[in-house]
């Protein structure tokens, strides 16, 4: 149902009874007064139209005197056309005549006769016009009948100005022989417009067909004799009369009737003007008067609602204000007393005064009902601290419980798993062997349970935390789904991750939390999926300048979720049903702490699933963007460029990874189901003389296996050339000879291994091929006896490493500094070397640049690979500039130790120098001073009958902590930059080695800030470390015993 919204607007003017009264009369009087000033407008304008109209008039008039000018000229020049002289063009006779006539019109200047050629054989008296041909009155004479009217003149004999009429005449034979004219006088026509008695302010203005003004009242000086037309063609050209305002050449402001020449009497352009003042005078005055009556009348309305609403209104409210001011200070005695008790207000107010009797009264029981609450206050405030105190401990105690208990329980698994691990790596028999990965994999199992109930203890008591830091988002995904390939490939199962190659993968987040949501997903996609396949699918949703949105598919073909037990599945302890707890197992914690970190990371996690059709869990999650210079270099080779590939696979998901993939790298590629699709595509793309230069095979077909299609595609000559891949499961054998395969190629398919087999022109097999081990080391991996060169100038460091190395079979020479390693190298050859970068005398740059320029010029080159706690872009980029391999962060263990030596000392992985380095992250990191997880993994090296190791460790940090700490108290009080770079480097390496994270992250800030030289802040983050190291110490102490 939907609600009414009652929206406030918070008043910012108050205004009081006096004024809304005072605002009431304004609303009343202000239309009125309103209606009556739009009528005075309206009637003005009506009024202004008039005096409009009557300036046209006036000005059609002064065009009808004209008009009596012009019939006049015209009569005379008939009477003219009539005399002999004229018809018989006589000269003397004509001009004599014409001489008699000038003195009785005297408002002619000239009077004359031209022949038909323009030649004047007759005129007045002197005058320049020897011949009219050019001049427009002769023109328009000839060219029609009437009376032709000429264009502004001066004579250039005598300086008169004047404008000539003009009519045709017939010679005695009838025939038109030429024209008499007549000039009038242009001052006589002034004069005569001056005896019109002209107001002082109006002005009269006549101009001919050009423009030309002839005359003009007042001031004729100015504008006589000047052309007009540019400025009022429109009008002069137009065929009504109208009116103009403008100011005149005097600055008078005028209202102008026009008569165009178009209209009568024609041939002149007439105006007539007013001034405007003196037009308007009238109207103007009665516009003020009204205004004025309007405006006092308003005052008064305003005078009178202001006066009568203070004396009525404001006064008796002020008293009753007073009164309340009285009440809330608690004077019950005061009264408003009014005088006038018969109006409303003086109601209201003896009102008030009951109103003051019932408050007193009110006043004296709530009295006695506060004492008697803040008694009862008391009492319950007392019990609810009391009950929180007790919450608060229960709350405490539980999570110390669940912290203790867990890490209890683990460290005993953990005991167990190396255990096992050691085992696994003695001589078993088959029923050992299955009875050890039995083992392994039930305590595997509990130490899962113990970590879910572990995460969600922290997640309840609000204490998980992201991590940020820069990771390859495809790397992160082929590992994960590659560490359950043996699940997933051991129950029959396809397992495929889908990256696509336009995706930005250089990102940065948690990468921890991603991998425990991603192993989650897909260990539950395994676990409920009898037949069938899991896809992993990645895509991006969104991205701007510094983060991405990106959305994760885990889609499974197994048992499905009902529809009405899809809402539970994220709730803690929950699952579909109790039959699958009991047949599956889990705790049901999973997918509540999946669900939480996603939305930690800004995302969200939902189900689309169907009973026994399977479900697709769908994640999303948004992570920044490596800068520009913090992203690898995309090596993807182009070399292929064009490349034909036919893809042979039944899984629909494979062949759209590789599809993906192989497009990425301009190659062009076809897809077929089927061994006998793919002779046959084999068989055509030949034909056309387009063939394959490469096919990549799937060992599982269903008309044949897949080794047995690569057989059938040598035996055919016209395939020699071609190179096959055989895409085999992860840690099976595809079977049969394998002979002309070029590599192998394992699922699930990781980018790299893909684009190695592509990019190789050798017959070699790649590290992840067929013979890929279960185990993390095999003797084939090239470990076993491999001489190995330890350089770090940390005793604990060197203590780990060596029982690490040694744990795995490798032989182990130790330095201390770069030039140990040095003479070292030159003595002995070794396979590989672990090279620390902060070292005494000479650092881990300077000894590797040096070992590169010996072996430049031998074939020589032993990897080399960088150990350090430095995890910045800048680091790595001296680490391949000074010639290193690889990049191991600190802290390290067993893991991360043994990926290294897989990958280069692996039999099929030369030595060759890369084009970037790739970083083997550290250890993952907590928040407690100690991030037992370090311990734990030290602890797979104890050896039966050796001192306990981690102890050992333990009490080497504490010898090597005191002096450095010493150190760095004497370097913060002299400002010694040297010393405590030193001092914090050595204490940095030696804290992460036993998991004190946060002691060695301010170690890293305090060796940043000596390498600066800028030490404002060095007391600072000393005091910092000191507390720091008594944390650690208290929890590694207390410990100290259990870890072992």
């Amino acid at each position: 149902m939907n609600k009414t919204r009652r929206i406030v607007v918070p008043s910012i003017v108050h205004i009081g009874l006096t004024g809304r009264l005072f605002l009431l009369v304004i609303l009343a009087v202000v239309p009125a007064l309103g209606i009556q000033a739009w009528n005075e407008y309206d009637q003005r304008i009506t009024r202004e139209d008039d005096i409009r109209q009557h300036v046209i008039e006036n000005t059609r008039q002064f065009g009808g005197d004209i008009g009596v000018l012009r019939e006049g000229a015209r009569q005379l020049l008939l009477a003219l056309a009539q005399l002999d002289p004229v018809k018989f063009r006589q000269p003397d006779e004509c001009s004599a005549l014409f001489s008699q006539l000038k003195s009785r019109f005297s408002n002619y200047s000239l009077l004359g006769a031209a022949d038909s050629a323009g030649r004047v054989f007759c005129a007045s008296g002197a005058t320049s016009l020897s011949s009219v041909t050019n001049q427009p009155f002769f023109t328009r004479a000839m060219a029609q009948g009437g009376l032709a009217v000429g264009n502004y003149w001066v004579d250039p004999a005598n300086g008169q100005g004047m404008i000539h009429f003009a009519e045709r005449f017939e010679g005695a034979d009838g025939h038109m022989t030429g024209v008499v004219f007549a000039g009038l006088d242009l001052a006589w026509l002034s004069d005569h417009l001056k005896e019109r008695g002209l107001p002082p302010t109006a002005s009269i203005l006549i101009a001919d067909r050009e423009g030309n003004i002839i005359a003009r009242l007042p001031h004729p000086e100015l504008l006589v004799g000047k052309n007009m037309r540019k400025s009022h063609e429109r009008i002069m050209d137009g065929g009504e009369a109208g009116w103009e305002e403008t100011a005149g050449v005097d600055g008078v402001m005028r209202i102008y009737g026009y008569v165009p020449a178009a209209l009568p009497p024609g041939d002149f352009f007439l105006s007539a003007g007013q001034s405007k003042a003196e037009a308007f005078g009238a109207i103007d005055r009665a516009t003020w008067r009204v205004g004025a009556l309007i405006l006092a009348g308003f005052l008064a309305a305003i005078y009178a609602a202001w006066v009568g609403g203070r004396k009525f209104i404001r006064c008796p409210i002020d008293s009753l204000l007073k009164v309340t001011a009285e009440w809330r200070k608690g004077n019950y005695d005061a009264r408003a007393h009014l005088e006038d008790r018969a109006s409303e207000i003086g109601r209201l107010g003896s009102a008030f005064d009951d109103m003051a009797d019932a408050l007193a009264a009110r006043q004296a029981a709530q009295s006695r009902a506060e004492e008697e609450l803040r008694h009862l206050n008391a009492t319950l405030e007392t019990r609810i601290r009391q009950r929180t105190i007790e919450l608060e401990l229960a709350l405490k105690a539980k999570s110390q419980f669940l912290a203790n208990m867990s890490h209890e329980m683990r460290t005993p698994l953990h005991g167990v798993l190396a255990t096992l691990e050691l085992v696994r790596q003695t001589e078993l028999g088959p029923t050992q062997q299955r009875f050890v990965e039995t083992a392994r994999r039930s305590a595997e199992t509990l130490l899962g349970v113990i970590n879910e109930v572990l995460d969600f203890s922290k997640i309840e008591a609000g204490r998980v935390e992201l991590e940020q830091s820069a990771f390859d988002l495809r790397t992160i995904l082929e590992e994960v789904t590659e560490a359950f390939a043996d699940l997933a490939y051991g129950k029959g199962l396809e397992l495929a991750c889908l990256v696509p190659a336009d995706l930005p993968t250089a990102l940065v987040g948690d990468p921890g939390r991603l991998r425990q949501i991603l192993t989650n997903l897909i260990g539950n996609a395994i676990k409920f999926t009898e037949r069938g396949e899991i896809g992993v699918r990645v895509q991006l949703i969104g991205q701007n300048a510094s983060s991405a949105l990106v959305a994760f598919e885990v889609i499974d073909t197994g048992i499905g979720i009902p529809a009405e037990k899809q809402g539970q599945i994220f709730e803690a302890f929950a699952q579909a049903d109790s039959s699958t707890t009991r047949r599956y197992g889990g705790t049901g914690l999973g997918l509540t702490i999946a669900k939480h970190f996603c939305e930690l990371m800004g995302g969200s996690i939902q189900v689309v699933s169907e009973a026994i059709a399977g479900s697709t869990f769908r994640f999303t999650a948004r992570f920044g963007l490596q800068s520009a210079s913090a992203k690898k270099s995309e090596t993807a080779s182009r070399a292929y460029g064009g490349t034909r590939v036919l893809v042979v696979s039944a899984n629909a998901l494979n062949r759209e990874i590789l599809t993906d993939q192989l497009t990425s790298r301009a190659a062009r590629s076809d897809q077929v189901q089927t061994g006998e699709e793919a002779l046959a595509a084999l068989r055509a793309a030949a034909l056309c003389g387009d063939p394959y230069e490469r096919a990549i095979i799937d060992s599982s077909l269903p008309d044949m296996r897949g080794i047995e299609v690569s057989q059938a595609i040598k035996g055919v000559p016209e395939n020699a050339d071609l190179r096959l891949i055989l895409l085999t499961p992860f840690g099976q054998d595809p079977g049969g000879s394998g002979d002309g395969l070029v590599r192998y190629l394992t699922k699930p398919i990781r980018q790299s291994a893909l684009r190695d087999c592509l990019a190789s022109g050798n017959a070699e097999i790649a590290a992840t091929t067929r013979d890929a081990v279960k185990t993390s080391v095999r003797k084939d991996l090239g470990t076993k006896g491999a001489r190995v060169l330890l350089v770090d100038d940390q005793i604990l460091t060197l203590k780990v490493c060596v029982d690490i190395l040694e744990s795995i079979g490798c032989t182990v020479e130790t330095a201390t500094d770069g030039l140990h390693a040095l003479d070292w190298h030159a003595r002995c050859e070794f396979e590989l070397i672990f090279m620390d970068i902060m070292m005494p005398k000479m650092d881990g740059y300077e000894a590797t640049a040096e070992i590169r320029r010996r072996e430049a010029g031998s074939n020589r080159r032993t990897p080399i690979i960088a150990l350090t706690a430095d995890k910045t872009e800048g680091a790595r980029e001296r680490c391949l500039a000074a010639g290193m391999d690889d990049y191991l962060a600190k802290p390290f263990g067993l893991d991360q130790i043994k990926a290294m030596l897989t990958t280069w000392l692996s039999a099929s992985v030369p030595a060759v120098k890369r084009d970037h380095l790739t970083l083997v992250p550290a250890l993952s990191a907590a928040v407690e001073p100690i991030d037992y997880k370090v311990l734990d993994s030290h602890r797979q090296l104890q050896r039966e009958g050796n001192p306990d190791f981690v102890q050992e460790m333990i009490d080497l940090f504490f010898k090597d902590a005191a002096d450095r700490l010493k150190d760095l108290k004497e370097g913060a009080a002299n400002r010694d930059a040297a010393l405590l770079r030193e001092a914090s480097h050595a204490l940095r390496s030696a804290s992460a080695n036993v998991g004190a994270v946060i002691l060695s992250s301010h170690c890293e800030e305090l060796e940043a800030m000596a390498q600066s030289g800028v030490l404002s802040e060095a007391a600072s983050i000393v005091d910092a470390i000191l507390e720091d190291y008594r944390a650690v110490e208290i929890a590694l102490s207390a410990r100290l015993l259990k870890v072992a």
